[in-house]
């Protein structure tokens, strides 16, 4: 049976190389966080232990708080943030790989047997890897100053394990959060630095240790409505931060995309698949190609252009990778849309749309890890609801 092996007595366990590959993800992830922590404490000397609170930035999220050493030299930092960032993109890759295979096990097992709990239970920590490897992610990208249409709950919740790391056993990290997304547009990048400096000036307020409360409150003050976020020492506000920001008109004011009945089997529509990653790329076929697609396949740029050119006359969709060898994805949507301007196009990328929105345009996007049915609903809905906004996808 695909992904799963079958044992003397009949039952069903996982196989070895996705414990293996949980397991290496969040070792690589730990030391990635560990070397980042050493390497900003070395860069700002040691600190004692009564040392003074650095002074408190502006409260305004307009500005960033976070100063940077002039003096320091950026090339080392600039390798090590790109060398984090293609991690990071392979660990998304990974993930997404391990979601497809643990639903393609699910769908192959009975509704009451006992390997779909175990199943279950492979998915929360690999939701919670890619929440990390996203917060990793961004703290290696430089604030772009763009703004997007982003829910600070899920972003700060990504950012809770990493913020964690940066405190002694001493210091306890308190969270509360809404249950209700709260949109803004700002920076991702810049916010989720934010979140560190507020964590670590609170931290630094007090050295003998103590809880850190990190809450993001909705507060409405007449038609303003605003996401707050706060973060408090345990010395009576020493170490005290608050930014603000006005929630975002265009999810807020708009109710939720229906969820639609699973989508019909396509009718061999012809849909390109431009990816280099190997692994990727074959699940992402094999999911489309069970969905009733056919499906050509390119690992670079060239590829994808020449694939395009021959079956210029019969392709329907082009999901291309972002960040592909030889042309980036947008690149190669320029090409396509120069030859054919109503073709489709649906990005995919595990290394953060976020810090190229202007490059990808209007284009749906679908960041990885993502599932193989969200993917191919979401190729459904692109093919036959054509109107719809890209935010309001699936």
């Amino acid at each position: 049976m695909d992904g799963l092996l079958e044992t003397n007595d009949g039952t069903l366990a996982l196989p070895i190389w996705l414990v293996g590959i949980g397991g290496f993800v969040s070792g690589v992830v730990l030391t990635f966080l560990l070397a980042r922590r050493g390497s900003t404490r070395s860069r700002d000397g040691a600190r004692a232990p009564d040392a003074p609170p650095s002074p408190a930035p502006s409260l305004t999220p307009e500005t960033s708080p976070l100063s940077t050493d002039s003096k320091a030299p950026t090339a080392p930092r600039e390798s090590v943030g790109a060398l984090a960032g293609g991690v990071a993109h392979d660990f998304h890759n990974l993930l997404t790989v391990i979601l497809a295979h643990v639903d393609r096990a699910a769908d192959r097992l009975p509704p009451e047997h006992d390997a779909r709990s175990i199943l279950g239970d492979v998915l929360a920590p690999v939701r919670e890897a890619a929440g990390l490897t996203r917060a990793l992610l961004r703290l290696t990208q430089d604030p772009t100053g763009e703004q997007i249409e982003i829910d600070v709950v899920s972003l700060t919740r990504d950012s809770v394990r990493l913020l964690r790391r940066l405190l002694p056993a001493s210091v306890t990290l308190r969270e509360s959060f809404p249950t209700r997304p709260l949109w803004i547009r700002d920076d991702p990048t810049r916010i989720q630095r934010l979140l560190v400096d507020f964590v670590v000036q609170a931290r630094d307020a007090a050295p003998a240790g103590g809880p850190i409360t990190l809450q993001l409150l909705h507060e409405t003050s007449g038609e303003r409505e605003e996401a707050v976020l706060r973060v408090e020492d345990s010395r009576g506000g020493i170490g005290d931060r608050e930014a603000r920001f006005p929630l975002g008109a265009t999810r807020e004011g708009r109710p939720p995309a229906p969820r639609t009945a699973p989508p019909a089997r396509a009718e061999g529509e012809l849909v390109m698949v431009a990816e280099d990653d190997e692994f990727v790329r074959e699940i992402l076929i094999t999911a489309l190609e069970d969905a009733g697609y056919r499906v050509e396949s390119a690992v670079d740029g060239p590829d994808a252009l020449a694939i395009a050119e021959r079956a210029r006359d019969e392709l329907r969709l082009a999901i291309l990778d972002v960040d592909l060898p030889g042309h980036s994805g947008p690149t190669i949507r320029n090409e396509l849309r120069a030859r054919a301007p109503d073709l489709p196009i649906l990005f995919v990328t595990g290394g953060g749309f976020a810090a190229e929105p202007l490059a990808l345009g209007d284009d749906p996007v679908l960041e990885k890890p993502f599932t193989m049915e969200r993917l191919v609903r979401t190729a459904h809905d692109i093919l036959h609801s054509p109107d719809r906004l890209p935010s309001e996808l699936p």
